[in-house]
């Protein structure tokens, strides 16, 4: 597991967690996407494949929900949906918006619902958020999941690009800046090995997003503005395709059973 850090910003608006802030703050001023758009990411595609596996209805926890474009379109499937976010300016705006009653301010580390409540519990981005490592979010994870009960998960991926960068990366202490904790990155192992400790059986992990791990390092070769031009878009579009997504992807995700 590798660390990732940020500069340390003074808080004013009671969310101590740094990751939860810049999100926050991103999220303010962001428009409130279209609930469809959640239908066209990769993560949709798996856990719709491995909600039709379950018993219908089933209650689902989006973990960490942000614009809550995910409990929307899940609701509108017929889902009977959740959703908690730290976040609660967002969520009052969120709510404001769809009226569906299903959003709530919380903690994932002590989620406000009782134990064996959901029969699929997914968050996108969230549990890696935490300097004291995954385990508290895994293991409220497992007390709100009923025995059978699906998890899915994303986390950064260390891959190759990461391990690189952080073999010839400057060490915080000697960085100059006042930098805080901001997020971990996983190995697929490592991931696997955090689930199976808090009473978890994986069932698969893929990498995920490999498009946009491209990006990332083409913006670290040719810069912020150049990697937005049409003919890179094209040239990253294109090594989608070929490159292993083990070498460039930008997460991995896990889908694991919470054992009796």
């Amino acid at each position: 597991m590798q660390k990732d850090y940020i500069e340390r910003a003074v808080t004013t608006d009671g969310i101590h967690n740094p990751a939860s802030r810049l999100w926050a703050e991103k999220w303010a001023q962001t428009t409130l996407p279209n609930p469809d758009s959640a239908r066209t990411r990769e993560e949709w595609r798996q856990l719709e494949k491995w909600l039709m596996t379950l018993k219908q209805p089933a209650r689902v926890l989006d973990g960490g929900c942000g614009l809550g474009e995910w409990t929307v379109a899940l609701h509108r499937q017929g889902f009977g949906v959740a959703a908690v976010d730290v976040a609660a300016d967002l969520l009052a705006r969120v709510e404001g918006e769809y009226h569906l009653g299903r959003f709530s301010c919380s903690d994932i580390r002590a989620l406000c619902f009782r134990t064996a409540t959901f029969d699929c519990y997914f968050s996108w981005g969230a549990f890696e958020h935490f300097e004291e490592g995954l385990g508290p979010c895994v293991s409220e994870a497992r007390r709100v999941l009923r025995p059978g009960g699906l998890l899915l998960v994303s986390v950064p991926f260390q891959n190759w690009r990461h391990q690189i960068r952080s073999a010839f990366a400057s060490t915080r202490a000697s960085s100059g800046r006042d930098l805080v904790f901001y997020q971990w990155r996983l190995t697929p192992s490592e991931l696997k090995r955090q689930l199976e400790i808090e009473g978890f059986r994986v069932m698969e992990i893929r990498t995920m997003a490999k498009e946009h791990g491209i990006h990332r390092i083409l913006q670290g070769l040719l810069g912020q503005r150049l990697a937005l031009w049409v003919p890179v878009k094209i040239v990253r579009r294109l090594l989608s395709f070929v490159v292993p997504g083990r070498l460039v992807a930008h997460m991995i995700l896990a889908v694991a059973v919470r054992e009796p």
